[in-house]
This record gives structure tokens, sequence and C-alpha cells, in this order.
């Protein structure tokens, strides 16, 4: 459970952690020289960080790769801490997994299945030797997916394992490297999946845990990190430097970055949510069974942008906890078929595989290759 630095009541209606995310500006600034300032602004207000609910090695977190960091304290503290810092200073947000729920339980009648739309039906490819990283509430225990497992790390603060105790990532999972075969439900069969939980047992997550995960998944080469995940933003509002940072170190390895553009209320007209709403990460959309825009799925970015890309995202069937099955819909979903498609196109030797999924596009679907 997250919990805010003010209240044992759950944040993730509050969408804050109660710490604040830190970048510092100048490229020459140490990791000794940032967490000594961190620590410094602790000592500087040490009730506040005393109960502030977060645990003793997480009250100050730091990432030598992007020059940024967390402390236990809010903004307003750490401006006042760090005043002579050449620094920005922002609170981090909860980000929640962007499933709709309830889903429904596997039946048989219902033979719907994305891949004929999704030219998955025709294609040779399976995805052999790409490895995805999916930043999600852990490592499934599914059968289904034993095959597919290539490396797991926890990021969470609260959560001691890594298996996938939610359900959330065992979905998504097999909807990227589940079986294909007849009666089957995962796009890229043969790939290879690096799991790093971000999100605790009830789907929420803060975000440094997510950019750990993702300079985590870069330093593991993964050529995919997929982020089925998200937080609302209100319109107009500047996306983070944080993710922005982490966005360009992997798209400067060649990695393919894809977050879900996240739910709304339906009949609400919701901007794509954080972290999708950066321009450096393509944010995916879900349309219905009958290709028709999906109600639930946020569609548009700051500036006028839409999303880069959408894919069926109702009710589809895909592995779930107990080695079950469930039907689940959310942008989620459609974000999870689109790594699974992304991982196709650079098993066929796509040299810009965004470019190829936001392009080979019919009926308004992305198609594999």
């Amino acid at each position: 459970m997250i919990f805010s630095n003010s209240t044992t009541e759950p944040v993730a209606a509050r969408r804050l952690s109660g710490r604040s995310l830190i970048n510092f500006r100048d490229p020459s600034v140490t990791q000794e020289y940032a967490i000594g300032v961190m620590r410094a602004a602790l000592q500087r207000f040490p009730d506040v960080a005393r109960f502030s609910n977060v645990p003793q090695p997480f009250r100050i977190q730091y990432i030598p790769e992007l020059n940024i960091g967390a402390v236990a304290l809010p903004p307003e503290l750490v401006r006042v801490a760090l005043r002579d810092e050449h620094v920005d200073i922002n609170s981090e947000r909860v980000v929640s997994a962007a499933l709709l729920t309830p889903g429904a339980d596997d039946d048989a009648t219902d033979a719907y299945s994305p891949f004929a739309q999704l030219g998955v039906d025709t294609t040779s490819y399976t995805g052999k030797d790409v490895t995805i990283a999916l930043l999600d509430s852990g490592t499934p225990t599914h059968a289904d997916l034993t095959g597919a497992f290539a490396d797991e790390s926890n990021f969470t603060l609260y959560e001691n394992l890594n298996e996938d105790n939610y359900g959330h990532a065992t979905h998504c999972a097999g909807l990227m490297v589940g079986p294909r075969a007849s009666g089957g439900y995962g796009v890229a069969p043969e790939a290879k999946v690096l799991y790093g939980r971000v999100l605790d047992r009830n789907g929420d997550g803060l975000d440094m845990s997510v950019i750990s995960g993702i300079v985590w998944a870069i330093r593991k080469k993964a050529k995919i990190i997929v982020m089925c995940l998200g937080s609302p933003v209100p319109p107009y509002s500047t996306p983070d430097i944080y993710y922005r940072k982490a966005a360009a170190a992997a798209t400067g390895k060649g990695i393919l970055l894809l977050a879900a553009a996240g739910n709304k209320i339906i009949g609400s007209n919701a901007p794509v949510h954080h972290p999708a709403n950066c321009l450096e990460i393509p944010a995916v959309g879900a349309v219905l069974r009958n290709l028709q825009p999906a109600p639930f799925s946020c569609v548009y970015e700051p500036e006028g942008d839409t999303v880069e890309m959408v894919t069926p995202g109702e009710l589809l069937r895909s592995s779930w906890l107990n080695n079950s099955y469930r039907r689940y819909s959310g942008t989620s979903m459609s974000c999870a078929l689109a790594a699974g498609l992304g991982a196709l196109w650079i098993q066929q030797g796509s040299a810009n595989p965004l470019n190829d999924l936001i392009t080979h596009v019919i009926n308004g679907v992305v198609q594999a290759p």
C-alpha cells in the first residue's frame, strides 16, 4: 500500500506519494554530491521525514545515469532546503495499472480474437530473439508464460516478492508472449520478457519505481520497454522532465518505448495520461472489437496531438492468476498487443519499429509484418 506523508489514507485517489523528485540540471553533479544534498534536506526537516511512512531505504533514492533523485519530503520543503541548487523539483505521482474492472470470466462460447484484425494470424514472425521489458505488477507464474522468462527485478517500496499477486502483469504478458497456436492469445510467443515489478498488489506504483525500471531495462539490453500504466493529468499539463530524460536514454540506445494512453470516464474528454503524455513515449490507445473508438480510451495529448497508435482493447482473453484465464478491457491490453507487434517488426529486421507500427495500419489498427 502506498501512503502519503500526512495521512494513512491510500494515495491512489490523491495521485501523489508525499515524496519529491529532483532533477539536477548540472551534468557535472556527482552521485556523492546529489545524495549529500538530499540527506541535508532530510536533516533540516527530520520530523517530516520521520512521519512520512516511507521506508528508511527509500527516503533518498538516486539514479546516476539520469542525475535525478527522490527524497521523502514535499516539494515546498525541498525548495527551501535546496534554494541555492540548480534543480527541478516536483511531486512524485502515483501511477496505476490501465485496466478496466471488473473483467469477465473465460467464456468458451466467446470466440473473439484480435489476431485477424492485426494480421497476426497470417504472419510468420514470432518475436524470436527479441527481449521485452514489462514494467508492471511482477513476474507471472502462469504455466503458459514460464518459457518467456528472461530476468526479473523489484522496484517497489512495499512489496518483497517479484511474483505477480495482482494479475495485471500476467494478463499483459500473455497478450505479448502467450501461446499463439489455435485458441492462443499471444502475439509474439517466442519473445522473452524482463519483468520489472513497479506496481504493488493493488496495482499502484510510484514514478521513481518506473523510472528505475526503465534504467534497469536499458542495462539489460531490452529491445522494447512497455508501461501499461499511468496517472491522470490536467489538460495542457507539461510532461515531467524525469520521464523525458529516461525516454531519451532509452531511445538513444534504439529501444522502442510504449505506454498505455490511459482509461477515462466514459463521456469525458480526458488527455492522455502520464507518462504517455511525454512526446518521447508513444501512447497506445484502444478501439472496440468492431474497431470503433473505445469510449474509455484517452485519445488526445497536449498541443492537440492524438495517440500514436491503437489496437483492440475490449474484453481480450489472456492468462490470469492461478493458471486461469480472464477477459479484460483497457488501454493496458492495447499497449501489450502493440508491444508484441513491435517484437514481430524487430524480428523482421525493421530499422525503425516505431515508424512501422505507426505507418502499417489497416482499418485504423496496427498491423503485423
